[in-house]
Order: C-alpha cells, then sequence, then structure tokens
C-alpha cells in the first residue's frame, strides 16, 4: 500500500486535485504542527464518489 502526505484540510476539488497529482491508497493529512490528524483512503473517497452519481 502507498500512502501520501497532505498538507492542512483538503476538501472537495481541492482534495481531489491532490488525490490525482499524487495517486495513493491512502493519504495521511497533517496539521500546520506536522502532526497527521488524519487518513483519507482513496477507496473510501470513490466509493463516496459513486454514491452520488
Amino acid at each position: 500500500m502507498k500512502a501520501s502526505v497532505l498538507e492542512g484540510s483538503p476538501e472537495g476539488s481541492d482534495l481531489l486535485a491532490a488525490m490525482q497529482a499524487d495517486e495513493a491508497s491512502a493519504y495521511l493529512v497533517r496539521n500546520d504542527a506536522g502532526l497527521v490528524e488524519s487518513v483519507i483512503f482513496a477507496e473510501d473517497v470513490a466509493r463516496a464518489l459513486n454514491a452520488r452519481g
């Protein structure tokens, strides 16, 4: 599994652009202090987008 790091709080089109720029299975989201505060799984994002139609 490849993981990449995202900075800040990416959402919406910014999140999708970051995911397309660096394709990975998981994304570690770091806050301004450099601490990982969440993990976003590409599979979960794809599932949510497919559910919306």
